[in-house]
């Protein structure tokens, strides 16, 4: 690093260290890229992306991201602590085992009870609160299907086991349903009997994945965007940009990274992917055994690399090793996306309002920023 790297570097760590300090998630800075490995420490980041640190306006982006968050009210502020200890969680977990498809699959599971435990303290004012289940009634679902799924399966021969124990997606509409279609506890217990209950592929996905990391097939989850979501361009069209005017005054050079990178995730995630990943353990992972093959949990299919490229064009460029880094964070930011769609769906404005800060803390590419920055509060 130069001297003025340096110093830029300095800058931007104790921004970083608010973030920490103030327990407010930190995934990038607003404009640039996602820090979107929940593993990696926040330097790796500020490292990366010393040479954008260099126009002070990009610090200038970064501490009104952080007022935004700190400005909100003490349940919120409560829920964003809760997310950015779990981040410190991930990155503990991968310092332990080394192993990042195992740190994705923990990362995961550990969004999953986040916002299990999160939904659970909501009220319904339907009444329709989310049914409890303890994790002893969990881990005896996932022995269960473990059992029938039998050790080392195909994903074929795993998909079709899960399949005839009624794992599977079916539509539903959540004015009906309450919440519990997000929670993987539903489908663990609610699958038949008078009290069934119907899910989202995102608590399909999770359960999926649980199970498969029991019988040796490492499934890691991601919120897919199929291209006619957005006028062929998966989930990021150009009508739903981010409004750069607001972060005038930057470099030139800024303003085209930024361009190409500030895109906003579509709002309503319909099919969650499962990239089969058989990297073993950790000393395995120079040989990377990674299957080209992902399971559809909308569709219940195992599809191939020439399907998911033609359906999921952002996917297209998603190697193993940026799957494994990012597969974690796309699920929260999937989940939070669920619990907002369902809040909306039911005319819960000031739960909608919550979410959507936590979304903002997840997600620098939020499309919901814009308003942000622009309103003292985001407006519902």
């Amino acid at each position: 690093m130069t001297a003025v790297d340096r110093a830029m570097y300095r800058l931007g760590r104790r921004l970083v260290d608010r973030f920490i300090l103030n327990d407010i998630p930190f995934t990038g800075v607003l404009g640039l890229a996602a820090n979107a490995d929940l593993s990696a420490d926040p330097a790796t980041f500020l490292r990366t992306h010393v040479a954008d640190l260099n126009d002070p306006k990009v610090l200038g982006i970064a501490e009104r991201q952080l007022d935004v968050l700190l400005s909100t009210e003490e349940e919120v502020r409560e829920r964003l602590a809760k997310f950015a200890r779990a981040m410190r969680q991930v990155a503990e977990f991968r310092t332990r085992t080394g192993c990042p498809t195992s740190s994705a699959l923990y990362g995961c599971r550990l969004g999953m009870s986040l916002i299990t435990e999160e939904i659970r303290q909501e009220r319904d004012p339907l009444g329709l609160d989310p049914v409890e289940h303890t994790d002893e009634d969990d881990e005896r679902r996932i022995e269960e299907a473990v059992a029938i799924c039998g050790a080392n399966p195909t994903a074929e021969a795993f998909l079709e086991a899960m399949r005839s124990l009624k794992y599977k997606y079916e539509p539903f509409e959540w004015v009906y349903e309450g919440l519990d279609p997000i929670l993987m506890s539903t489908i663990l217990n609610c699958r038949t009997g008078p009290g069934r209950k119907k899910c989202t592929p995102a608590a399909l996905a999770l359960a999926l994945a649980t199970v498969g990391e029991r019988v040796g097939l490492k499934l890691l989850p991601m919120p897919a965007f199929a291209a006619s979501q957005s006028g062929g361009t998966g989930g990021k069209g150009v009508d739903q940009q981010l409004d750069l005017s607001l972060l005038e005054g930057l470099s030139d050079d800024a303003l085209l990274r930024m361009r190409s990178k500030t895109q906003a995730v579509a709002p309503e995630p319909s099919t969650w992917l499962l990239r089969v990943d058989n990297d073993g353990s950790a000393a395995d992972l120079e040989a990377d055994r990674c299957v080209n093959r992902w399971i559809d949990c909308k569709q219940g299919l195992v599809v191939g690399e020439e399907e998911v490229s033609a359906r999921f064009p952002d996917l297209a460029g998603y190697d193993v090793a940026r799957w494994r880094a990012e597969s974690a964070l796309k699920t929260w930011q999937g989940l939070v996306d669920l619990a907002i769609q369902a809040h909306t769906r039911r005319g819960e404005s000031d739960a909608v309002a919550n979410w959507l800060y936590v979304k903002l803390a997840l997600d620098v590419f939020a499309l919901e920023w814009e308003r942000a920055l622009t309103t003292p509060e985001i407006a519902v």
